[in-house]
């Protein structure tokens, strides 16, 4: 129970870094690790398959009354994986007429920050996407007045407000700690 349990945990830590870039050798380590994670899980529970059922006799019987009952050990509940995009507001339409320092507070530095016209592209990168938010002059500032996600690698274009709640996720754990 203990090695599928801390698999689970490693996995939700790793799924909170999934969006951060990291160098291909601890990717592929990292790989490794959860490959090995996930046969383990397979071979544990192969094995409580293949094992012979006891048979409950008389004598198997007094046996699990003499022994002291065990405490089960406490454990803190985690949240559903469903509810923790609920966690962040990502709903893009949130930024519009955000400022560029309410954006670097919500997000942080940009990727990538160019100019285009009179428009200025502040570009932030996950594995998955990639969130393009288009500031444009206002008297108090720069204000946001677009922002698309899109694939990193083809640039089709992405969900942005599952781009966003990955870009809040990973904000919220650099914040955090």
């Amino acid at each position: 129970m203990i090695r599928p349990v801390a698999a689970l945990l490693l996995a939700i830590a790793l799924s909170g870094c999934a969006s951060l870039q990291m160098p291909s050798d601890i990717q592929t380590h990292v790989d490794r690790v959860m490959a090995s994670f996930a046969e383990l899980g397979r071979s544990e529970s192969d094995a409580r398959e293949d094992a012979p059922e006891e048979a409950v006799t008389p004598s198997t019987l007094d046996a699990a009354a003499e022994r002291p009952e065990m405490p089960v050990p406490q454990t803190a509940a985690l949240p559903e994986a469903d509810s923790w995009p609920s966690m962040v507001d990502a709903r893009p339409e949130r930024f519009i007429a955000l400022s560029a320092a309410d954006v670097d507070a919500e997000l942080g530095a940009p990727a990538r920050i160019r100019q285009e016209g009179p428009a200025r592209v502040w570009q932030y990168r996950t594995r998955t996407c990639v969130l393009d938010l288009v500031l444009y002059s206002d008297p108090d500032g720069e204000v946001v007045r677009h922002l698309e996600a899109r694939d990193p690698v083809d640039a089709t274009p992405q969900d942005t407000q599952a781009c966003l709640r990955t870009l809040l996720q990973r904000r919220a754990l650099a914040v955090t700690g």
